[in-house]
């Protein structure tokens, strides 16, 4: 009932909320991740990523494709701006660009980590994986040296325990675990580096 109630009230009250500027971007049909940095917009969808500037919210530019050299993407490209660079995350590797779009390096997962969702910390990333022990298989959050090799586990969750049909609601749940688990990276990297 509370949670219906809360509903209830963003729904009212949204008519209300009004942004500075609203802006409408032609290029981007389906996106899936929005990062925002002091003077950019990026957004990638699917394996392309689109940097807008904050200002007039004009395209600046557009790179990336689908594909697994350099400069390409594998499924999908998730755009994580830094102080000086962007670093996208793709199945099987890390990429690094600059904030206008020019390839600079990438770093291939070696290890085989599938999904990866690698995030900068410090040198290294912290990341999610997959262990198996004794025909049980978890999944593990770790930390990776700068060449995305394992060098500390530092959380692990059983996978055995997920049910055999997985609804809609739990595979939601199971989502929001990952993005907790990696806010806590984000709040814990001063002492994960150390």
């Amino acid at each position: 009932m509370k949670f219906m109630t809360l509903l209830l009230i963003l729904f009212l009250s949204s008519p209300f909320v009004f942004s500075e500027k609203v802006s409408v971007l032609p290029d981007i049909m389906k996106p899936h991740l929005i990062a925002v940095d002091n003077d950019q917009l990026y957004i990638s969808e699917d394996t392309t990523v689109y940097i807008y500037s904050l200002k007039d919210y004009k395209l600046k530019c557009k790179f990336g494709k689908q594909g697994e050299g350099p400069e390409e993407f594998n499924r999908y490209a998730i755009v994580i701006p830094q102080q000086d660079s962007l670093v996208i995350n793709s199945r099987g590797k890390v990429s690094y660009f600059s904030k206008d779009g020019k390839y600079i390096k990438e770093i291939k997962n070696k290890a085989g980590v599938i999904g990866g969702g690698f995030i900068p910390l410090g040198k290294n990333f912290a990341g999610q994986g997959f262990a198996r022990e004794e025909n049980k298989i978890y999944h593990t959050f770790n930390i990776y040296d700068s060449q995305l090799l394992k060098t500390k586990e530092i959380f692990r969750r059983d996978l055995d325990r997920r049910p055999q049909k997985i609804n809609p609601l739990d595979a939601k749940l199971f989502r929001l675990d990952i993005i907790l688990y990696f806010m806590i990276f984000f709040l814990l990297e001063k002492k994960l580096m150390y």
